[in-house]
């Protein structure tokens, strides 16, 4: 399991793939599972990452209309991504367009996983915090006992 760590520019090339930053973990798996994020960004897991959000996420499947419409709306956009032999991870014109991906993107290491933003909505969105990073802070320590 990787440890994602990190803020990384990068550019899509024209076949819309990514090269995965090399610093961004210490072993590079051979493949990711990709799906939608929170606040508008492609998270990205190893399969083991995954298979633990799965495992987390399964028991919550019949408790709830609003449980299992955010459950459907998450798996209908997982995708496999295959690491090419260069590094590179394909995310293709759909994705592209949905997440209205230019030409450059802003990868964000996440501890468990990493998250594939568009720059312009990333600083939107770390702009636009409603508390202070040490308020945030405050109140993630004190739900976590």
């Amino acid at each position: 399991m990787g440890r994602y760590i990190g803020t990384y520019n990068r550019s899509l090339d024209a076949k819309k793939r990514l090269q995965l930053p090399a610093k961004l973990a210490d072993v590079m798996p051979s493949r990711f599972f990709m799906l939608r994020g929170f606040d508008g960004c492609i998270a990205v897991y190893e399969e083991s990452e995954y298979e633990k959000l799965l495992s987390r996420i399964e028991p919550m499947l019949y408790e709830g209309p609003s449980n299992y419409k955010f459950i459907r709306k998450m798996m209908s956009s997982v995708r496999e991504l295959e690491v090419d032999s260069h590094g590179r991870v394909s995310l293709g014109e759909e994705v592209v367009a949905k997440y209205n991906l230019g030409s450059t993107v802003m990868v964000l290491g996440m501890i468990d996983h990493f998250e594939i933003w568009d720059p312009t909505k990333y600083d939107e969105y770390a702009n636009d915090e409603e508390e202070s990073y040490e308020e945030a802070a405050e109140r993630a320590a004190k739900r976590n006992g």
